[in-house]
C-alpha cells in the first residue's frame, strides 16, 4: 500500500501521466481522418457484400418456391450433409480411440509423429463434421421457410 501511495505522491508519476495524455490526444487527432476513411470503406464493402448475398438468397428462394424438383434436391443434399457429419464424427472418435489405445498400451508409436498426425486428422475430421452439420441445418432452415411460404 505504501508503494502505491509513494507513486501517487511523486511528481515523476504525475508528469508522466500528463505527458502520455497529451501524446494520446495529439495522436488521436492525426489518426481520426485515417480511421474515418478506413471505416467508411469497410462499411461500404460490407453493405455491398450483404446486398449481393441477399440477392443470391432471394434467387435461390424463388427457384425453390417454383420447382418441386429443386426442393427435393435440397432435401436430398440436406440429408447427405447430415450423413457426412455423422460419418466424420464417428471417424474422428475412432481415430481418437486408436490414439488413446496407443497411449494405454505403452506403444513405441505413441511418442512418434504418427500420433501427432492422427490427432491432427481427428481434429480435422471433427471440424469437418461440425461444418457439415451447420451446412445441413442452414439448408433445412431454407427448405422449411420455403415450405412455410408455400403452405400459407
Amino acid at each position: 500500500m505504501q508503494d502505491i501511495q509513494g507513486a501517487l505522491t511523486s511528481p515523476f508519476w504525475w508528469f508522466s501521466v500528463v505527458l502520455i495524455g497529451i501524446i494520446i490526444n495529439i495522436g488521436s487527432s492525426f489518426l481520426k481522418t485515417y480511421l474515418d476513411t478506413f471505416l467508411s470503406a469497410f462499411s461500404n464493402w460490407w453493405r455491398d457484400k450483404s446486398n449481393v448475398r441477399k440477392e443470391k438468397y432471394d434467387q435461390i428462394f424463388n427457384k425453390l418456391e417454383e420447382s418441386e424438383h429443386e426442393r427435393f434436391m435440397l432435401s436430398f443434399m440436406c440429408h447427405r450433409d447430415m450423413h457426412h457429419s455423422i460419418h466424420f464424427a464417428v471417424y474422428s472418435a475412432l481415430i481418437l480411440i486408436v490414439c488413446f489405445y496407443l497411449k494405454m498400451a505403452n506403444s513405441t508409436y505413441y511418442d512418434t509423429p504418427l500420433n501427432i498426425v492422427l490427432l491432427g486428422l481427428s481434429a480435422f475430421m471433427f471440424f469437418s463434421s461440425y461444418l457439415s452439420f451447420i451446412t445441413s441445418i442452414r439448408k433445412r432452415q431454407l427448405l422449411f421457410s420455403v415450405l412455410k411460404k408455400i403452405d400459407s
